[in-house]
């Protein structure tokens, strides 16, 4: 009997490590994916909505990069779709014109962000003007 406890309790031991060294290997990889991701231009635009305390999530299903919560995304829709455009490139009316019709068939505002030099964020809000 008293085996059988020392037993369980050397694989409980063992077990335990594992684990703990399976969360840390996953923390390991956590700040490695951080440290590959922190300098891009996305990550930047990223952290400067969340330090504004919007709840950022993926625009994928309506061709943006990003959504725009100012509350909790189970309770509230999405006000603005992020579109992330290189600070040096010029913009493509095509590109515009497709951002802004699916943001108005959305009820969305279409924000076209970038991060220049300084590493700044400048942020565009293109809308429709009725005349």
């Amino acid at each position: 009997m008293n085996c059988t406890i020392i037993i369980i309790s050397l694989i409980q031991f063992f077990t335990r490590q594992i684990v703990k060294f399976n969360k840390f290997e996953q923390e390991l990889q956590v700040i490695e994916q951080y440290e590959k991701f922190k300098d891009r231009i996305e990550f930047t635009i990223y952290k400067y909505f969340k330090d504004k305390n919007f709840f950022v999530t993926s625009g994928i299903k309506y061709g943006a990069d990003f959504l725009l919560y100012k509350d909790d995304p189970n309770f509230i829709h999405s006000e603005y779709l992020v579109y992330i455009k290189d600070y040096k490139t010029e913009f493509n009316f095509k590109d515009i014109i497709n951002g802004e019709r699916i943001s108005l068939s959305h009820k969305k505002k279409f924000l076209v962000v970038s991060v220049n030099d300084d590493k700044k964020v400048k942020i565009f809000n293109l809308e429709w003007l009725n005349i």
